[in-house]
Formats: structure tokens, C-alpha cells, sequence
């Protein structure tokens, strides 16, 4: 039994320093739509918004936290803060290229709305997506990444779904372009 708690332990180590081993932090770019369909019984209705922004990201291989500022255009502008938390498990595809899965959870805080409390417009967001590395020196990589959102209903989506008998779907997509360094 202490042979098995042994060998868990030193597993357990050696994973952890896995993580510790590709560390890396950067910044970039991106842009993209958030989209939201408004189902009733008289009709449907749709509109996009266009986002655009820049955001910081830290790196730990199977890991990425990033943080961003993100600005929305449509009849009226909508700025926010974007918190990422995605995991992702990278291939390497000869010695300059990694391809990775991306997958995970970000929270969207409302800045600024034009009618309406900012508390009411923050969202959960559901992330999936793929990205890319291409190593410029050892050091330093560009990397490009595309995903999908689902954004999970806020307060006021639900207080219309309540208010008008409604169903609101909101999804969106974005691709960035960023600058990475490994430590």
C-alpha cells in the first residue's frame, strides 16, 4: 500500500512539473460576432453584433487564462472585460507547428450599455474552438485561434424570456491573432 501511495505521489509530482515545464504569456487581436435569435409565437427575430478587442493570455501546455477588453457595435455600443479559463492538449506537428483543441469556460462583464444596468448584460460563456502555434524563434511563437460561444442567459434575457414568453438564443464566434514568449 505505501508502494502504490509512493508511486501516486511521485505521478502526481511529475505532472505537476509537466505543467511548469512550457509556460508562456503573450498578448494579441481579435474580432469577431455575437449573435442572438429571439424566438416568439408571432415571428423570430435576429441581430449580430460585431466585437472587436485585445487581450493577454498565460499559458501552461494543457492550460490558457486569458483577460481582454472587448468593444460590441450595433445601434448602440457595449464595451466589456472577458475572463477565459480554456483547457487544451497541443500537438506537435514537426518543429515549428502545434495544433490544439481548445475548450472551457469565460465570464464576460458588462462595462457600458447604452439603456439598462452593466450587471444585467454579464454572461457565461461556453468556449470550443481550435488554435495554432508557429514557433518564430525557440522563444518566441505567433498563435491563431478560432471559436465558438455559446453564451449562457444573463438577466436581462431571462427577465424578457419571462416578460414577453420568449426564447433567446445568444452564440457567437471569434478568431485572434497573438504574440507568445516562453519563459
Amino acid at each position: 500500500m505505501n508502494k502504490l501511495i509512493a508511486i501516486l505521489v511521485v505521478a502526481f509530482v511529475a505532472r505537476t512539473a509537466t505543467f511548469a515545464i512550457d509556460m508562456s504569456a503573450g498578448g494579441g487581436l481579435a474580432i469577431g460576432s455575437m449573435n442572438y435569435k429571439v424566438t416568439a409565437d408571432v415571428g423570430d427575430y435576429s441581430d449580430s453584433l460585431t466585437m472587436y478587442g485585445a487581450f493577454g493570455f498565460f499559458d501552461a501546455t494543457y492550460i490558457q487564462v486569458s483577460i481582454g477588453y472587448n468593444k460590441f457595435q450595433s445601434d448602440s455600443d457595449t464595451t466589456s472585460i472577458e475572463f477565459d479559463f480554456l483547457g487544451k492538449y497541443p500537438f506537435s506537428i514537426g518543429k515549428k507547428f502545434t495544433i490544439f483543441p481548445l475548450a472551457g469556460l469565460g465570464y464576460q462583464k458588462c462595462l457600458s450599455v447604452e439603456s439598462g444596468d452593466e450587471a444585467d448584460f454579464n454572461h457565461f460563456i461556453l468556449k470550443g474552438g481550435v488554435g495554432g502555434d508557429f514557433a518564430i524563434t525557440e522563444k518566441l511563437y505567433a498563435r491563431a485561434t478560432a471559436l465558438i460561444d455559446y453564451y449562457l442567459d444573463n438577466k436581462s434575457e431571462r427577465d424578457a424570456q419571462d416578460d414577453y414568453d420568449v426564447k433567446i438564443s445568444t452564440y457567437g464566434f471569434e478568431v485572434s491573432a497573438a504574440v507568445g514568449y516562453k519563459f
